[in-house]
């Protein structure tokens, strides 16, 4: 995908007249960034959760009812985490249409810190581990990986590659994924630098979850933009 290589290109300008003359050419994505627990704590979400969620839906739905040409959510795609999965089954109930095309992709998963470290801010880890911290203070976060995790280098070449493998999909896609795989995602999206990227770990800096950001891609001019 070029537009992930490129500079920032201005917002894709989104029009009834546009998208009816290349339906075909379209695609979005819903963003939507679950809390991470872990795999094995097969319970279910708490009320506060549930009504977190419904609230996400109503959102959503008034989001893409004022969009251009207001967009029907097709599918529901999710990571493996029991909270994600339990977020789309909650969301399916609220998108009938989209719920029979509901599925698990392995690579919405968060990113790779070390098992004992999910959760865990960056510039934490640079405290905890020492050795870690050097590393980072020569090399920068994205070219070291935490203690037992992956660089975010790797990931970010994953992240290029998931979204390409989204857009190829036709429709509107509602993605429920976590903070660091979201950020990831929106950073590719709006081809943050590589600098600005690494001030925001070393803030500490993450994606609130139960947020979720909307992007329109445009196969014909091979661009992706967040629209809301």
């Amino acid at each position: 995908m070029r537009h992930l290589t490129k500079e920032p290109l201005p917002p894709v300008l989104l029009t009834p007249e546009r998208l009816e003359e290349s339906a075909h050419d379209w695609c979005m994505l819903a963003l939507y960034a679950a809390e991470l627990e872990e795999a094995d704590r097969e319970v279910h979400l708490a009320p506060s959760c549930e009504a977190e969620v419904a609230s996400v839906a109503v959102r959503l739905a008034q989001d893409l009812e004022a969009l251009p040409g207001q967009p029907a959510l097709a599918r529901i795609l999710h990571s493996p985490a029991r909270r994600a999965r339990e977020s789309a089954r909650l969301l399916a109930d609220r998108f009938p249409d989209a719920a029979p095309h509901r599925a698990e992709i392995a690579e919405l998963g968060e990113i790779r810190l070390g098992v004992q470290h999910t959760g865990v801010a960056f510039k934490t880890l640079a405290r905890l581990f020492p050795a870690y911290g050097r590393a980072v203070a020569q090399r920068g976060y994205f070219n070291v990986a935490p203690p037992g995790g992956t660089s975010l280098a790797e990931h970010r070449d994953e992240t290029i590659a998931l979204l390409a493998r989204l857009t190829r999909l036709p429709g509107t896609q509602l993605i429920i994924t976590h903070g660091g795989r979201a950020r990831l995602m929106l950073e590719e999206i709006e081809c943050t630098p590589i600098a600005e990227r690494e001030r925001r770990l070393s803030r500490g800096e993450s994606l609130p979850y139960g947020g979720y950001a909307i992007v329109a891609y445009d196969r014909g001019a091979d661009r992706l933009s967040i629209v809301r």
